[in-house]
């Protein structure tokens, strides 16, 4: 059976690969400089701000596909797990090396990242998705049994709990742990299947454009003058704030109903977007050890060149790798 792609989505997941890779090639050029609000500053707010919504969108969008009728809970459970799980431990021992060898991070450290689920800080993905999907079969027979409309309100009350949820870690200086991490995103898991399903009644693209542009402004504007006031807020920044919860909706929808064209490219590119998650953290980390992230002195485009430079080289190594049979499903 040909499964059929959606190439406007492809292209979202492209784009929110892209946009984490600009999130931790910019997160250090605003920690730097958030004191001295200087051009490198905005230029890493407004970069750290255009991937901000990235993750949630990966999330709306497993939803999306995942969130369907499950005939056979054992062999979802098995194609699932085994996509998720496997990667997660194999790539959880080449960060571990990676720490040691390279970052050269005290073992006391990596152990804890370890105990909390975070092996290297961008695997907690890994561990968020397997609770979200240990819960699909459940979700995918409450759509069916309520409906989409109700199961949108649902989804509603989810986002309100982890905001809620967000707001008191961030009072109480809260850790959270890899078993719970599923319920703060699960809002936006749910509203993936809810899109799927609302048809066209969401579909004026020059409002959701506007909702997303507004939401991205939002971002960059608010934590740039709390920054400036020398109130370092980092609420905007969050993946639980309000910002992120509309504009990545927004996107989503919006992807989801514009026209792509048929290419063979962005099929083949939206298929690596996982495998350049799991593995660009190794060339940024050589371009920060050996060229202390600075190729050009200009901030806006030293920080788009490298954050380019990171996604394409991520793109060809997983290409590569994938041609390995063992290895492919590692990566894709």
């Amino acid at each position: 059976m040909v499964v059929s792609r959606h190439m406007g989505l492809d292209l979202l997941r492209i784009l929110s690969a892209l946009g984490v890779v600009l999130i931790h090639v910019s997160a250090p050029f605003v920690t730097q400089n958030m004191k001295l609000i200087n051009e490198t500053f905005w230029a890493a707010n407004l970069f750290n701000t255009l991937g901000r919504f990235s993750v949630p969108i990966f999330i709306i969008i497993s939803g999306y596909f995942v969130l369907k009728p499950i005939p056979n809970l054992a062999g979802f459970y098995r194609k699932r797990f085994v996509r998720i799980l496997l990667p997660f431990i194999c790539w959880a021992v080449v960060y571990i090396l990676w720490s040691f060898l390279f970052d050269h991070t005290r073992s006391s450290k990596i152990w804890e990242g370890v105990l909390w689920g975070k092996p290297y800080f961008h695997l907690w993905f890994l561990g968020m998705l397997m609770g979200l999907y240990a819960v699909a079969p459940l979700l995918s027979d409450l759509l069916h049994r309520i409906g989409t409309h109700n199961f949108a309100f649902v989804a509603v009350g989810a986002f309100i709990l982890a905001m809620g949820i967000d707001a008191w870690d961030n009072y109480a200086h809260n850790r959270g742990w890899i078993g719970v991490w599923w319920v703060s995103y699960l809002g936006y898991f749910m509203i993936g299947a809810c899109l799927r399903s609302f048809g066209n009644g969401l579909c004026c693209r020059w409002r959701l454009t506007l909702v997303a542009i507004l939401c991205y402004a939002m971002v960059f504007t608010f934590t740039g003058l709390l920054f400036e006031a020398k109130h370092y807020v980092w609420y905007f920044y969050g993946y639980l704030s309000i910002t992120s919860i509309v504009g990545s909706i927004a996107l989503v929808n919006l992807f989801r109903i514009i026209q792509v064209p048929e290419s063979w490219i962005l099929s083949e590119l939206s298929d690596l977007t996982f495998g350049i998650y799991l593995i660009h953290m190794i060339p940024l980390s050589i371009i920060k050890r050996y060229w202390h992230s600075s190729l050009v002195d200009d901030p806006y485009l030293n920080i788009l060149l490298i954050a380019l430079i990171v996604f394409a080289s991520s793109a060809i190594a997983v290409w590569l790798l994938a041609k390995v049979k063992p290895i492919k499903k590692l990566m894709l």
